[in-house]
């Protein structure tokens, strides 16, 4: 269960948001919202790092080794989110949501809406993936948290607008991310790469800083689309050293 701090948190958060706006019947203040962000950026910087610090080891020229591999790897699963158009999917997901959203208050809008609009938009991110996969591969949980913090502060809005069916999203949360978590760990022991686990946290690493442009809402990258990078970079490294 250790093992799962990051899904287990990230339950948390989203059932203490549906359970927030129960007792308070209110969303959070505009002010309340800005020093979670803030709070949110300064948590993604540090997770960043630490796993950008966990991942690159050795001497000078064996980090700049993991850098070029990192960096060939991300153009690489770019090329290969292209292709399997990664990140129209994931738009399809939001564009769904904005759909159920703006019918919240329409006569015809299903009772279960809010648990469909918010399983998709929190099981079905590039966060949740890589969160996952960094728990399972080295351990660090702030990713999860992170995505948590995000899906708690989202969670007070949908409750609002479709009931506390949405609180049953953290289902679908506990068993993805809680499987792909365990499931990265089981691969990881049975290969014991040491190089392919440090390419994957730097990897891992470097995506997590693009997350800072989808929590301050600036035009964002297609996160999605570099996902692959996440399989590219450990096997280059087993093939590299």
């Amino acid at each position: 269960m250790d093992s799962m701090t990051g899904t287990i948190a990230n339950v948390a958060f989203i059932l203490f948001g549906g359970l927030f706006f129960q007792i308070t019947k209110r969303e959070l203040s505009l002010e309340n919202q800005q020093i979670s962000r803030i709070i949110i950026i300064g948590l993604i910087l540090y997770s960043g790092f630490t796993m950008l610090w966990t991942g690159l080891s050795g001497g000078f020229w064996h980090s700049l080794g993991q850098v070029a591999l990192v960096s060939f790897s991300m153009t690489i699963g770019r090329l290969i989110g292209s292709l399997l158009r990664i990140q129209i999917g994931f738009n399809r997901i939001a564009q769904f949501a904005k759909k159920h959203l703006g019918s919240a208050g329409d006569s015809g809008s299903k009772p279960n809406a809010g648990f469909l609009v918010a399983s998709g938009l929190f099981c079905v991110t590039p966060l949740a993936i890589i969160g996952g996969i960094a728990e399972g591969t080295s351990g660090i949980a702030y990713p999860l948290i992170i995505k948590g913090m995000m899906d708690g502060m989202a969670t007070v809005s949908f409750t609002r607008t479709f009931g506390p069916s949405v609180v049953l999203s953290a289902l679908p949360v506990l068993a993805l991310q809680g499987s792909l978590t365990l499931a990265t760990k089981s691969l990881n022991l049975s290969i014991a790469n040491a190089q392919g686990s440090a390419a994957l946290t730097a990897t891992s690493a470097c995506l997590m800083f693009t997350v800072i442009l989808i929590a301050t809402g600036t035009p964002r990258i297609r996160i999605g689309d570099y996902l692959p990078s996440l399989i590219v970079a450990p096997l280059l490294a087993q093939l590299w050293w």
